[in-house]
């Protein structure tokens, strides 16, 4: 089947809190941030926020920027957080989008759900480094350097250089000819 992965836009309405709770029942992955989490379930931890709106998604994983993401799959009942990777952070645009987007590879390149979250959290922490946005989302070069650079890269992270270098070797577009009817 196919995956799909929301994030939302902050409005803060109770207006908008119905209208997604709602909609997340077509969801099979939700990377809210933590106000938005604590905000559409009224909870008081992002541990319980990720909780409660797995009931809706089975898969949650809340970014709580300084203190990492936090993951909670329902189907499994498997949670945890995902440490923040500590960086020189310039700018934060973006980094929402980068998150989920590095999630959504990973998971759909078969990592487990902790190596997932744990690449996700390494590439959003890249992309706030620099100024621009999605735009500044890390490139495969650059999360190899930054895991070269780890401390801590030959332990939590020591998958990323085979995941790198499978996605390396990957081909992401193909494209027909007119004539390949």
């Amino acid at each position: 089947g196919t995956s799909i992965y929301a994030d939302v836009r902050w409005e803060g309405t109770e207006n908008w809190r119905t209208r997604t709770l709602d909609q997340l029942k077509y969801c099979s992955v939700f990377t809210p941030n933590s106000k938005e989490a604590l905000f559409l379930t009224g909870a008081e931890s992002v541990e319980e926020a990720a909780s409660t709106l797995a009931e809706i998604v089975d898969l949650v994983v809340v970014t709580a920027d300084e203190k990492g993401a936090f993951a909670f799959e329902s189907s499994s009942g498997l949670n945890f957080w995902s440490p923040a990777i500590k960086v020189d952070a310039v700018d934060p645009t973006g980094a929402g989008d980068v998150f989920l987007a590095s999630l959504a590879v990973a998971r759909e390149s078969n990592l487990s759900l902790e190596q997932a979250v744990d690449f996700a959290t390494v590439a959003a922490s890249i992309s706030v480094t620099k100024f621009s946005g999605s735009l500044g989302a890390p490139t495969l070069t650059e999360i190899t350097d930054w895991h070269e650079k780890s401390p801590n890269g030959a332990d939590r992270y020591g998958f990323i250089p085979d995941f790198v270098k499978k996605l390396s070797n990957r081909k992401t577009f193909e494209t027909r000819s007119s004539n390949d009817n």
